[in-house]
């Protein structure tokens, strides 16, 4: 794992992507342990970074880039995705269906 260290003190943990990661957790230390601030999309990964670069400085704590597939994803997600998926209408549903078995296109 790369760490990068920022002026004025601030440290970054940055792991790098794999080819099968899909989101990038942006994880903030705290004096109570980890957070998690965000997750995007792995093609934003560089954005991502400059983020930490541009606030590790003014941070006690590091900040983390963690790579995670979209397995990962789902089971870090799995209760706000089922609440997200119950709300949606059955058309919805039908088309998100569709599109994971690449029938839409």
């Amino acid at each position: 794992m790369p760490v990068h260290h920022v002026a004025n003190g601030g440290m970054i943990c940055a792991y790098d992507p794999l080819p099968e990661d899909r989101f990038v957790v942006v994880i903030l230390g705290t004096p109570s342990g980890p957070r998690e601030l965000h997750t995007t999309p792995i093609h934003l990964y560089d954005a991502a970074l400059a983020f930490a670069q541009k606030y590790a400085q003014f941070m006690e704590h590091p900040i983390t880039l963690l790579p995670i597939t979209a397995r990962e994803y789902i089971d870090r997600n799995r209760d706000e995705l089922t609440r997200l998926w119950d709300r949606l209408s059955r058309e919805a549903r039908a088309n998100a269906v569709a599109v994971y078995e690449g029938r839409l296109q």
